[in-house]
């Protein structure tokens, strides 16, 4: 069993003490130090998560753990290995639930990553994650459910029967001067497979509605498989990826190849260079998902298209629809999101989305009623290491639940790295 709040909260003040210096945090040591393939991997891949804490902040307490950063780098010089450490909770209350009004969950992974012969464009990643409720409490999905919502989920992220397991474990490469990468192994799709801006274990969103469309039914995290992608010409690129369609998070499906049941995805999108692939592009993805005989889910197949813009150094923007044949596991027949992130000063961010999805009713004899969410967040740092972000959700129109035309949803993320 893992450590209760009270224990968590503890060892959070005793490491941000302990690692904590009044030193002022240099410029060279806001560099990042896992080279990232920026035309392959997104937000929440182990490289970027592990340089999430390096970049320049504008931290409320001047403590930024300087020695604990600089054991860091020098271990990384000395083994070539990199890691990082996060440790988040997130408590949520809605207005109405058809059961508790509180949801409050936990989640702890640990990021690594070593380069292969000394050189940073090969590299093996591996990401060890727990996920759970807070013991007695309703984990932040379920209470997402037990309001009614269908097609999105205002507690995404954080279940209650994620056990540990390694959630990635792969082999990463990249070629022609970061213009091509590939990745095979355990893999976290969302990590590839239409990834924004706006995604991240600290992002602005916690609502699945701004983090991937609605009209796609992605596997769990830690699926085999492989993804490779490419410019082919100048500004314009190509991916295909596959995945074990079986793949539940938390645990692992040693029978994926018996089995022969995959995601399979094709995307083609433009971008002014691989190295802005992930703030400024248009991209077309295609997704098929072979039939799972074993739990009665019926092959489904759809299309996402996305755009997403930086239009300074702090303000971005997404737009997403997606289309499904409502099966697959694909929680919405038709989606539409769009979200910006303010970030107005370095450590400090505000979030605002607006969501649509039309919902599959394929296993229904009657149609739902389409959902409306919006979602509007501020984070800010509190040290270098700690991040809070207070987020406010409205839901409209819960698709599972027509008693309720209207419930918000408001909560408190917490965020330890290091």
């Amino acid at each position: 069993m893992m450590p209760g709040p009270s224990v968590n909260i503890a060892l959070s003040l005793c490491l941000v003490c302990a690692l904590g210096t009044a030193d002022a945090w240099s410029q060279e040591e806001a560099e990042p130090v896992v080279e990232v393939v920026s035309i392959l991997e997104g937000e929440t891949s182990v490289a970027n998560e592990i340089n999430d804490v390096f970049e320049e902040q504008d931290v409320l307490i001047d403590r930024p753990a300087r020695g604990w950063f600089n054991w860091k780098q020098e271990f990384l010089d000395r083994t070539g290995v990199a890691f990082g450490v996060a440790a988040l909770s997130l408590y949520q209350r809605a207005t109405d639930s058809r059961e508790d009004k509180d949801g409050w969950g936990q989640r702890y992974r640990v990021n690594v990553s070593s380069g292969i012969g000394g050189s940073g464009n090969s590299r093996l990643n591996a990401r060890i994650e727990y996920r759970a409720s807070v013991p007695n409490n309703l984990a932040p999905t379920l209470l997402s459910r037990a309001i009614g919502m269908q097609s999105s989920n205002a507690g995404s992220g954080y279940p209650n029967d994620f056990d540990i397991d390694f959630s990635v474990l792969n082999w990463t490469q990249s070629f022609n001067d970061d213009t091509a990468g590939l990745a095979v192994g355990r893999l976290t799709a969302g990590s590839y497979i239409d990834p924004t801006p706006l995604d991240g274990l600290t992002g602005g969103f916690i609502n699945s509605a701004f983090n991937d469309s609605a009209a796609y039914s992605g596997p769990g995290a830690g699926a085999l498989g492989a993804v490779v992608k490419g410019q082919f010409i100048e500004g314009f690129l190509i991916g295909a990826h596959i995945y074990d369609a079986n793949a539940v998070s938390g645990e692992f499906n040693d029978d994926a190849f018996d089995d022969g049941e995959w995601l399979k995805a094709f995307e083609i999108g433009w971008a002014p260079s691989s190295e802005r692939y992930t703030t400024d592009r248009v991209t077309i993805t295609y997704w098929d998902k072979d039939e799972r005989e074993s739990r009665g889910i019926r092959a489904g197949h759809g299309w996402i298209a996305s755009a997403s813009y930086k239009a300074s150094n702090n303000l971005l923007s997404l737009v997403r629809y997606g289309h499904s044949n409502g099966r697959g596991g694909a929680r919405a027949e038709n989606s539409l999101s769009v979200g910006i992130d303010w970030g107005y000063r370095p450590g400090h961010a505000w979030a605002l989305g607006l969501a649509w999805a039309e919902p599959s009713s394929r296993r229904r004899s009657t149609n739902l009623r389409n959902e409306y969410i919006v979602e509007t967040s501020y984070r800010f740092r509190l040290l270098r290491t700690v991040q809070v972000m207070l987020d406010a959700q409205l839901l409209l129109d819960p698709a599972n639940n027509t008693d309720e035309s209207s419930v918000w949803v408001v909560g408190m993320r917490t965020a330890l790295q290091f």
